[in-house]
């Protein structure tokens, strides 16, 4: 295939001064990809998707819920209703601004739709803020800090250069706790990184009440919450680990030499495999996920190209929004197979053009 992922080299970027959890996350599944995602030139690559929209929706209703804007149980299930169908409307708007042009699907077709608003919508219409995080005074350190819970507040260690902003921070039996709110309807157990978010969460909230965080939470779409007891040590190693990864992304950058940690699990939702070497030179046929990149050599139709490299060529079928001329070198992921040497693109394809 022509070689048009790395055409722009080594991705341009300035040093790290402050991460959040989510961002010592990425760094340490693959540093190409952070910087991918802060370099003027690709980061329009990341859009929103189906999948984060339904996310965004489910943490703006959970979050209503919990700083006690919803009306009392019994009259709750209406109220849901309406703000679900204004949160999806909105990120409905939003998906269509950030892919102009795309025929992006109505919302009861993205997929986990219906079992996210149903399971949602259930466990919220059952949930009072006295019952679980309950009104508990406790003392701050310093001044301005409000009493507890803490509902989506930023929280930030200058010293550290950490931040972030958990979910839910609450007491209960006496215990400090950190909760992330998951919307994704394959959550099960705590997963390695969702851990170390949960522990850096953790070191956050000791430096901003300077009170021992005991334990964290992770609370699925269904209500179902998976609890882990946490020890100084296990938040301290936590920490530790994002200094390190901060330092040495930024030792990267300075050198010029960003490296990249392709493997079938970090690729798989990766927005920049388009323009991602080390993506293509790593690639197993078992990873599923194809780049298609050569020359543009017929257009027979508006909607139809023809991808040749050497000596072979694919026939594309276009999305809406999306026009190929002659003669541009192209590198095209979202793919699905259409016939004998024939793909169509995804609404949400990612296309680079030299």
């Amino acid at each position: 295939m022509v070689d048009v992922s790395g055409a722009w080299g080594n991705p341009g970027v300035a040093p790290i001064a402050a991460v959040a959890p989510t961002t010592v996350n990425a760094i340490l599944e693959c540093p190409q990809r952070v910087a991918f995602q802060r370099d003027p030139q690709t980061k329009d690559l990341s859009r929103p998707s189906t999948r984060t929209a339904l996310g965004q929706v489910s943490h703006r209703i959970t979050e209503l819920v919990l700083k006690g804007y919803a009306p009392a149980p019994e009259t709750r299930k209406a109220w849901l209703q309406e703000q679900w169908e204004s949160a999806i409307a909105d990120q409905a708007a939003a998906l269509a601004k950030a892919w102009p042009g795309r025929p992006v699907p109505p919302p009861d077709r993205w997929p986990g739709y219906v079992a996210t608003r149903t399971r949602l919508l259930r466990r919220l219409a059952i949930y009072t803020v006295a019952s679980s995080p309950g009104a508990v005074v406790t003392s701050a350190k310093g001044s301005g800090q409000p009493q507890l819970p803490w509902v989506e507040r930023k929280l930030i260690d200058d010293g550290l250069g950490l931040f972030g902003t958990p979910d839910l921070v609450e007491e209960r039996r006496g215990v400090l706790r950190v909760v992330d709110l998951k919307s994704g309807v394959h959550q099960h157990e705590i997963q390695v990184g969702q851990r170390r978010q949960l522990l850096l969460y953790a070191h956050l909230v000791t430096n901003a009440l300077d009170r021992a965080v005991g334990e964290v939470a992770v609370i699925d779409v269904r209500g179902q919450e998976t609890v882990l007891p946490v020890t100084e040590e296990e938040i301290a190693q936590a920490v530790s680990a994002a200094t390190v990864a901060r330092k040495k992304f930024n030792e990267s950058v300075a050198l010029g030499e960003i490296p990249a940690q392709p493997s079938k699990d970090s690729c798989r939702f990766c927005p920049f495999k388009v323009v991602c070497a080390a993506y293509r030179d790593a690639r197993q046929d078992d990873w599923g996920v194809v780049v298609l990149s050569g020359t543009v050599t017929d257009v027979p139709m508006p909607h139809i190209a023809t991808i040749t490299a050497g000596e072979t060529s694919a026939r594309l079928v276009l999305t809406g929004g999306v026009v190929l001329k002659v003669g541009d070198q192209v590198a095209v992921t979202g793919l699905e197979a259409a016939g004998i040497d024939t793909f169509r693109l995804r609404w949400d394809a990612r296309i680079r053009i030299v």
